[in-house]
């Protein structure tokens, strides 16, 4: 049996017993992206699929995939792609003017447009029944490929965050935003991981509305109370010794873009009002500038940079109070994992997802970016007052019931399902 495909495209899907998904994505490093396809593909792969993650750009793998799941490095593979001999010449004449950041911006350019022309050949070669992409370079890569390639199938991409905020964080970001306006419309559907990250999607990118749909992260509620269970190592359980203090966590990359420093700077205005420690989990760029602010604010003493954890909930578990002090976001998975341990929450009311999360502030505390004597004010208040911090508790359990990995990978696959049969 066979399908039309839903475009001009001369693209002939044929109907297997076991569709042929492939899930792209730029790495599998340790972030929540990542987390995410790792457990979508685990439990779609269950579902009768036949499932590939394609790297584009990366071959770190830091999270447990499926042994049935089949990883692919596009940079492994034996393929060559050219563009034409432009591409000499223009480099000398930049190295000719000595334009380095020219040189750099091109270079990018050129990454992106020969992983592209891997992936299209790669495509053709397994002629998967679907790709659902992940992350606004991966997503211009296939576009790009599927552009470029006179036979695809229909694309599904998703941003995990809020788009117009990361590009800004990106190299080249006006180069990004005229890519996005250019490719985004050839997908056949855009996965957004909330309302507001949509609303951005459609009305700064031009996405059409009927392209968009909206489907919150799902957790793994079994697996993240299992685990938290597990023994800590002697090093990190000098952290949560139970001396009185109250043990505050925040799980994230050390970036920017997580405000850990508008976290240190309330931490130092209340540090003789309150004992407290902060567990920090997580690495970046900014550990060497959040090292030495707290130096400067005297609490470097209490704060334990612990790094990336292939386990943080065994960590989170023993602790009083989550808080996330993000800029920007797009869902932070982080969050709903924090509330299904039973954590009361703090979190910035940044585009998007806490304020969606935490219903207007009914199922945590919400705080504006930035605002260092709002979020002191609010880890006071956590820590003074236990019976509210219990309440919290509670509260965070009841609302994370709403965010099942079985419902986020129902929803994907109804959305596969039906750009598949379109």
């Amino acid at each position: 049996m066979e399908w039309s495909y839903c475009t001009n495209e001369s693209f002939r899907l044929s109907i297997k017993s076991k569709p042929k998904l492939l899930f792209v994505i730029d790495s599998l490093t340790g972030g929540g992206a990542e987390r995410v396809m790792a457990n979508l593909s685990k439990v779609l792969i269950d579902d009768d699929f036949e499932i590939t993650i394609v790297l584009t750009l990366g071959d770190h793998i830091a999270y447990k995939i499926d042994k049935n799941i089949k990883i692919v490095k596009i940079n492994d593979l034996d393929m060559f792609y050219s563009s034409t001999d432009t591409k000499c010449k223009l480099v000398r004449f930049i190295d000719y003017v000595t334009l380095r950041y020219f040189k750099m911006f091109f270079n990018h350019i050129m990454v992106i447009r020969s992983v592209a022309g891997k992936f299209a050949q790669f495509v053709k070669n397994i002629n998967p029944d679907c790709i659902i992409s992940f992350l606004p370079n991966t997503n211009l890569i296939v576009l790009k490929a599927k552009k470029i390639s006179g036979v695809f199938p229909p694309v599904i991409c998703s941003d995990r965050n809020y788009l117009s905020r990361e590009i800004k964080s990106l190299p080249y970001p006006y180069w990004y935003k005229i890519k996005i306006l250019e490719l985004y419309r050839l997908a056949d559907m855009h996965v957004s991981v909330s309302k507001d990250a949509a609303d951005d999607l459609h009305e700064r990118f031009q996405v059409p509305i009927g392209l968009i749909t909206t489907i919150y992260n799902g957790i793994d509620f079994k697996r993240i109370e299992a685990i938290s269970h597990e023994e800590i190592s002697p090093v990190v359980s000098e952290t949560i010794r139970p001396d009185g203090a109250l043990l505050i966590v925040a799980v994230g990359r050390l970036t920017k873009q997580k405000g850990h420093e508008y976290l240190l700077r309330a931490l130092g205005n209340i540090k003789d009002r309150l004992s407290w420690r902060l567990l920090l989990l997580g690495c970046g760029e900014e550990e060497g500038n959040l090292k030495t602010l707290a130096h400067e604010l005297g609490i470097a003493d209490y704060i334990f940079f612990l790094g990336w954890q292939a386990n943080p909930y065994s960590l989170m578990a023993r602790c009083h109070l989550f808080v996330l002090s993000s800029l920007w976001e797009g869902f932070p998975n982080v969050l709903l994992e924090a509330m299904a341990l039973g954590l009361p929450v703090i979190a910035s009311k940044c585009q998007s997802g806490p304020d969606e999360i935490l219903d207007d502030g009914k199922y945590g505390i919400l705080v504006p970016p930035k605002d260092v004597h709002a979020l002191e004010n609010a880890i006071i208040y956590c820590g003074i007052d236990l019976a509210h911090r219990k309440l919290m508790a509670q509260k965070s359990l009841k609302r994370v019931q709403d965010y099942s990995l079985k419902k986020m990978a129902q929803q994907y696959k109804e959305t596969i399902q039906s750009v598949m049969s379109c």
